[in-house]
């Protein structure tokens, strides 16, 4: 089942995630998708869409850090748009590279790939980062431009890492 968005009316400037990740190829995480109806445009007609966010790691100014994505997958018959999302779903694994399969999309959530990040400009001259293309795992790059960072992000747990001699803390 998709999750909807809940709008946060309180929300501030501060609230809001201005980080622009430089273009390149990054490993990233679905976090989840929402659903939702596109209204038509000159190059395409109204369908329905599919929103997915990734997180993406990165190495920031205090350490790791991540940036969240949305990528739109517009569900009409043009054939562009059917490999973009066939390209997705393969560098999530839900799907293999050659042969037909279900596009499930519950199956990708918390599922990881590798995908091409670039820089927009903003109808009001702010940068923002677009997802380009996704790659299928035989076709992913070997070297990424968070590999420093991705093997932490995948094994961070939420837990603060302790030390040896962390009973010193506990003994009067």
């Amino acid at each position: 089942m998709a999750d909807y968005k809940e709008i946060n009316m309180n929300a501030t400037l501060d609230d809001l995630d201005f980080t622009t990740l430089e273009p390149g190829d990054y490993h990233y995480k679905v976090l989840g998708y929402e659903q939702e109806y596109f209204n038509g445009s000159e190059k395409l007609p109204p369908c329905n869409k599919i929103v997915v966010t990734v997180e993406i790691p990165f190495k920031g100014e205090s350490g790791m850090e991540t940036k969240t994505v949305k990528n739109n997958f517009y569900l009409c018959n043009k054939k562009g748009i059917l490999m973009g999302l066939r390209r997705f779903f393969e560098s999530t694994g839900v799907m293999p590279e050659k042969g037909k399969a279900k596009m499930d999309w519950d199956a990708t959530k918390g599922k990881t790939g590798v995908c091409s990040v670039i820089t927009n400009i903003g109808n009001n001259g702010n940068e923002f980062n677009n997802i380009d293309g996704f790659y299928s795992p035989s076709k992913a790059p070997t070297i990424t431009s968070n590999d420093d960072v991705w093997e932490d992000y995948l094994n961070d747990d939420g837990f603060m890492d302790v030390t040896d001699g962390v009973g010193d803390l506990f003994d009067v």
